[in-house]
C-alpha cells in the first residue's frame, strides 16, 4: 500500500539497537538469527487493540458524512472486518537509543545486558527474505489516524473496483482490510512508550501451523516466536557495535564481549565497537 511504503521508506537511525540478555546475545551470535516473538505475547497488552481502535474511529468518521449508499455499505464491510479481525504476527523490537535505563529494567534478565546496534539496511534485507518489513512505531494520535486513513481510503478504492467488476466477495465482508489490519496493525503504539522510540521488525500474518514456530519458556506462559536468519550473503552479521549494560564489573563485562566479538570476527562485517552504558543504575 502507497501509505505505507511511504512509512517503510523512512531511513532508521544507525545503528539501532536490539536489547538482550546475556543468553541472547550468545544466542545470536553462535546462530545468527534474532528472535521475533508472536504478538499477543508482547508487553503491551494493548497493541492490536489500540490499532482497531483507530481504524473504528476512522470507519465510523467517514461514514457520518458518506452519502453514496453503495459506499456507506463497504463502511459497514470494514466495520466488520475490524470487529472480526486477529492477529497473529511476529514481532522483533529494536530502539534509536542505545542507552535507556527503561530498556535495561526490562530486557536485561536481572543481570548484565546488552544493546546489540546492528546496521539497520542489512538488517531490512537480511529479514526481508523471511518476509519481515522493518517500521517504526507511530505513538500520535494524529499520525496514527492519518496513516489509518490512507488504509481504509487504499482499502475502498481496491473494494469499488471489485464491484465493478464484479469480483467482490460477500462472504469476504470489507475485502483485504483484514489482511492490511493484521499486517500493519503493530507500527501503532501508545503513546505510554513512545520514549522507546521504537523499530520493528514484523511478520507477515502467520499461524501456529505454519513452520518455523517455535516455543520457548516464558515468566508466566509458554511464548510462541519465529527465528529471522539475519546475515548478508557472504554469512555475515549486521552489527556495528554493543553496548553492555550496567554492570558490577564494567570492564571486565566489555571485555567479554569483546573476547567473543574476536573470536567470532569473521561473522561481522567489520570489527565491532564495544562500550559500557553511562548509566549509574544498579540492580545487583
Amino acid at each position: 500500500m502507497k501509505a505505507v511504503d511511504e512509512l517503510l521508506a523512512r531511513r532508521p537511525p544507525n545503528p539501532i539497537y536490539h536489547y538482550t540478555t546475556q543468553l541472547g546475545l550468545l544466542g545470536i551470535i553462535e546462530e545468527r538469527k534474532i528472535w521475533a516473538t508472536m504478538s499477543r505475547y508482547l508487553n503491551d497488552v494493548s497493541e492490536f487493540v489500540l490499532a482497531q481502535e483507530v481504524a473504528r474511529e476512522v470507519v465510523t468518521d467517514r461514514k457520518k458524512f458518506e452519502r453514496d449508499s453503495s459506499t456507506q455499505k463497504l463502511l459497514d464491510d470494514l466495520k466488520g472486518a475490524i470487529d472480526n479481525s486477529g492477529i497473529n504476527v511476529c514481532v522483533c523490537a529494536f530502539s534509536a537509543n542505545g542507552d535507556s535505563l527503561s530498556q535495561w529494567r526490562a530486557y536485561s534478565g536481572g543481570g548484565t545486558g546488552y544493546a546489540i546496534g546492528f546496521d539497520p539496511e542489512k538488517l531490512r534485507n537480511a529479514a526481508g527474505k523471511s518476509g519481515y518489513i522493518l517500521a517504526p512505531c507511530i505513538y500520535e494520535e494524529g499520525e496514527q489516524l492519518s496513516l489509518m486513513n490512507r488504509i481504509v481510503q487504499e482499502t475502498l478504492d481496491e473494494n469499488v473496483a471489485l464491484l465493478q467488476e464484479g469480483t467482490y466477495l460477500e462472504d469476504l465482508p470489507g475485502g483485504n482490510f483484514s489482511y492490511y489490519l493484521n499486517r500493519y496493525a503493530l507500527i501503532i503504539k501508545n503513546v505510554a512508550f513512545k520514549e522507546e522510540q521504537e523499530w520493528r521488525l514484523i511478520s507477515r500474518p502467520t499461524s501456529y501451523k505454519r513452520e518455523g514456530v517455535s516455543f520457548r519458556p516464558g515468566r508466566s506462559t509458554i511464548i510462541p516466536y519465529q527465528e529471522i536468519p539475519i546475515t548478508d550473503e557472504k554469512d555475515r552479521l549486521p552489527i556495528n557495535d554493543v553496548i553492555v549494560g550496567p554492570a558490577p564489573r564494567p570492564d571486565e563485562a566489555a571485555q567479554a564481549v569483546r573476547g567473543l566479538l574476536i573470536s567470532r570476527q569473521e561473522l561481522s562485517l567489520k570489527p565491532t565497537h564495544v562500550t559500557n552504558s553511562v548509566i549509574p543504575y544498579c540492580n545487583w
